[in-house]
C-alpha cells in the first residue's frame, strides 16, 4: 500500500498505511489483546489496569507485554507505516485524508464513516491480529451501561419535573428521539416494527454522511453526553451494516472480563486523584515518545522506575481495594 501508489493518483509517496485521530491510541487499544494485556476491557483502558495471571490488579504499562507492544508499534512507525500526525490530528484532518483516499487502514469500534463518506464503502472489517500465541484476541469492548449521564444542581426549582423529562429518554419513545430523530422526517416505522432512516439521512442533499446529517436532528449524534437507552432494533436502524458485519467477525475472538467502572470512597478518591494526574500523564506522554523514537526503548527500565516512584504501588492498591469490593458483591 505504501510504495505502489494504491490510490492511483500518480504519487507513490502520499499513502498512509495506517492513520488515526485525536490521541492516536486506537492502534494501542485495538491490539492489547494480541499482547496479553487489557483483559478488563475498554472501561479500564483509560486507567491502565487489568488482571494478572493470579487474578490480581496490575498496572499493565509497566509489564513486559506492554513493552513488546510498544516495540512492535515503534517498528511500524520507523518503517513509515503509520501516519506521523496520528497522535496530534483531529477528526476533521483525519476525515480529509480519508476523502483524499490516502488511508489504507484505521481502527474505530463504532462508526467507520468517520473516514469520510466519499470512500467509506471501500473499507471492510478484519479480524484482530494474532499475537505470539497465534490466536487473535479482541478485548476492546465497553460495558452496555455507563455512569454519570445526568445530574441536577440544588438550584433546580423543579426536580420532579426534570426527572420526568430525563426519564422520558429511558423509554422507547424518548430513545427513538435521541437516536433516530423525528418520525416521518429522519426515520419511518416499518410494518414489522423495525425502523428505517430516510433518504434525507442516507442521501443527504448537502453531501453530509449519515452521522453528520443525523446529528442535526438526533441528540445522540450531536456531540457531548446525554442520558440514553438503546436496543438492537435502534442500533440496526441508525448504524451502518458494516458495523454488524464487524461485530459478527470479532465474536470468536472476544476474551474480556467485563466489570463496571470501579468506584472509590471519598478518602480513596482524594488520594487517587494526584496519582492519576502524575502516572497517567507520564504513561501517555511516554507512549508517544517511545513510538516516535524520541525516547529509545533502551530507557524502558528508567521509565518503569519513574512510574513506581510516582506511587504506582499505592495506585494499584487502591484499585485492588475497589475491585475486591465489587467482586464480593
Amino acid at each position: 500500500f505504501k510504495t505502489r501508489d494504491a490510490n492511483g493518483n500518480g504519487n507513490p509517496n502520499d499513502e498512509l498505511p495506517y492513520s488515526d485521530r485525536e490521541s492516536g491510541r486506537s492502534i494501542h487499544t485495538a491490539t492489547y489483546g494480541a499482547f496479553g494485556i487489557g483483559n478488563l476491557g475498554y472501561n479500564n483502558f483509560g486507567n491502565y489496569i487489568d488482571l494478572d495471571d493470579n487474578g490480581k490488579v496490575r498496572l499493565f504499562p509497566i509489564t513486559e507485554n506492554y513493552r513488546q507492544q510498544l516495540e512492535w508499534i515503534a517498528g511500524l512507525y520507523a518503517k513509515g507505516l503509520l501516519d506521523p500526525e496520528m497522535y496530534t490530528q483531529g477528526i476533521p484532518e483525519f476525515t480529509a485524508k480519508g476523502d483524499q483516499d490516502l488511508i489504507g487502514a484505521f481502527f474505530l469500534n463504532n462508526n467507520p464513516e468517520v473516514i469520510g463518506a466519499k470512500n467509506a464503502e471501500y473499507f471492510v472489517p478484519v479480524p484482530p491480529p494474532a499475537g505470539k500465541s497465534g490466536k487473535g484476541v479482541f478485548n476492546n469492548l465497553q460495558l452496555t451501561y455507563g455512569l454519570g449521564a445526568f445530574a441536577i444542581t440544588n438550584k433546580n426549582k423543579y426536580p420532579a419535573e426534570t426527572l420526568r423529562w430525563i426519564d422520558y429518554y429511558y423509554g422507547d419513545e424518548g430513545a427513538r428521539l435521541i437516536w433516530l430523530g423525528q418520525e416521518g422526517v429522519t426515520y419511518t416505522t416499518k410494518s414489522d416494527g423495525t425502523y428505517a432512516v430516510t433518504e434525507l439521512i442516507t442521501r443527504n442533499p448537502n453531501g453530509l454522511n449519515m452521522p453528520q446529517s443525523m446529528g442535526q436532528y438526533a441528540i445522540g449524534f450531536a456531540g457531548g453526553g446525554a442520558p440514553t437507552y438503546t436496543t438492537e432494533v435502534l442500533e440496526r436502524a441508525r448504524l451502518p451494516q458494516v458495523l454488524f458485519e464487524a461485530y459478527d467477525l470479532v465474536q470468536p475472538y472476544v476474551s474480556v472480563k467485563a466489570i463496571p467502572i470501579l468506584t472509590f470512597t471519598v478518602t480513596e478518591q482524594d488520594e487517587l486523584n494526584p496519582l492519576i494526574s502524575d502516572i497517567i500523564t507520564y504513561i501517555r506522554e511516554s507512549q508517544v515518545q517511545f513510538v516516535t523514537g524520541r525516547l529509545p526503548l533502551s530507557q524502558w527500565d528508567t521509565y518503569v522506575r519513574n512510574i513506581k516512584s510516582m506511587g504506582a504501588d499505592r495506585y494499584v492498591a487502591l484499585y485492588q481495594a475497589s475491585y475486591d469490593r465489587w467482586a464480593k458483591n
